[in-house]
């Protein structure tokens, strides 16, 4: 295990999907198809760490996302009432997380650049434009590039890296599908899903 633990925003996102709404006399469990995995790392893992990047961009996800993820789970549908449940549950569950479990960490203008410069040397490799490409289209994104943000918590882990042993957490394409590419140009360790499912299995 890392000393330190860096949830992506989608891993947040991920985290934080977890409802339980009323059902025929009962209850149904809503939640995303790897938040039991996510969530028993963040209850096994060392030092929980997030930035202000990394919050902001949740909260502004996470009600989309829950809305994405009823429609999931029981179709396009009449299901406002569901939907307002799991968001407020989801939203609750993310800010306890941001509160009570993970630590945040102030980084003041990291610079972001060599990150964009990194992804755009990738590009311009046969191999590395190839996967980028089709994580492009995967996204049905407008550009190759990562959004903003992801420059900027890369950045933000490569700083906090100077001071501990730490791994990022995510889902998103633009950080696993380079996981050795990110780690052989800054000495960062980018954990996906099925990563945490193996350490999982070995705590």
């Amino acid at each position: 295990m890392y000393n330190a633990n860096i949830l992506e925003t989608s891993a947040c996102i991920e985290y934080s999907l977890n409802a339980s709404i009323p059902f025929k006399k009962t209850y149904k469990t809503i939640k995303a198809y790897h938040n039991t995995k996510i969530s028993t790392y963040v209850n096994n893992c060392n030092d929980k760490w997030h930035t202000d990047t990394i919050e902001k961009e949740s909260y502004n996800v996470i009600n989309r996302a829950a809305n994405e993820l009823v429609d999931v789970k029981l179709g396009r549908g009449k299901h406002g009432l569901v939907r307002k449940q799991v968001r407020d549950q989801s939203e609750k569950r993310l800010k306890d997380y941001f509160d009570n479990i993970s630590i945040k960490k102030l980084i003041t203008s990291p610079d972001h650049n060599p990150i964009a410069n990194f992804y755009q040397d990738l590009y311009n490799t046969p191999e590395g434009r190839a996967k980028l490409i089709a994580l492009q289209t995967r996204k049905k994104a407008t550009d190759y590039m990562p959004e903003p943000n992801d420059l900027i918590i890369i950045a933000e882990s490569i700083e906090l890296l100077k001071n501990e042993s730490l791994c990022l957490i995510s889902g998103d394409g633009h950080f696993t599908d380079f996981k050795e590419e990110i780690s052989n140009k800054f000495s960062l360790s980018v954990l996906d899903y099925y990563d945490v499912n193996i350490l999982n299995s070995r705590s």
